[in-house]
């Protein structure tokens, strides 16, 4: 069981490393966000100032590549190249998706930039990044290992965000 858990973290750490590259980047200054400044029927921003082209390109270009290095360096092989690299953009991608519908959601419920929303900010990107490389899945992913991993996941975001904060890339530690 340890050793599934263990190769399920491995399996979404591009996802992992995706959700903190643009925190990590710093491109929330960014100038061009991605709802382009426009309002939802509701009258506020639809992602808001938070959510930019650049964060969400960098958030999988990282991600992809921290994919292909845990190729390379032989941590996880469990396919070929190129297909690894495809599931390892599909895990960043998803990330940077379910995090802007995160964004969606909270400014829909008037959730102000920065502000945390238990569980969908811990756990929005993981289920995207895990439904979008769904097909790909290793066998090691099953019901239990995805509940696992969301438990952990919860705990990894809030220490990333704790580290982030104390190094003073994000204003609140959450």
């Amino acid at each position: 069981m340890i050793d599934k858990i263990i190769n399920a973290l491995i399996f979404i750490l591009p996802a992992y490393f995706a959700n903190a590259a643009p925190v990590l980047f710093r491109t929330g200054k960014s100038k061009i966000p991605m709802d382009m400044k426009m309002k939802f029927y509701d009258s506020r921003r639809i992602l808001g100032e938070g959510k930019t082209w650049v964060g969400f390109f960098v958030g999988i270009i990282i991600g992809t590549i921290i994919g292909a290095l845990i190729w390379l360096i032989g941590l996880q092989r469990i396919y070929n190249f190129e297909t690894h690299i495809m599931v390892s953009l599909l895990l960043s991608t998803g990330t940077m998706v379910g995090d802007a519908v995160g964004s969606f959601i909270k400014r829909r419920i008037s959730v102000r930039r920065g502000r945390p929303l238990p569980l969908l900010d811990q756990l929005g990107f993981l289920i995207f990044a895990l439904v979008f490389a769904y097909n790909y899945l290793p066998a090691f992913m099953d019901v239990y290992t995805i509940a696992i991993l969301m438990v952990i996941t919860v705990f990894v975001h809030y220490a990333a965000n704790g580290i982030a904060y104390k190094m003073k890339l994000k204003r609140v530690p959450w």
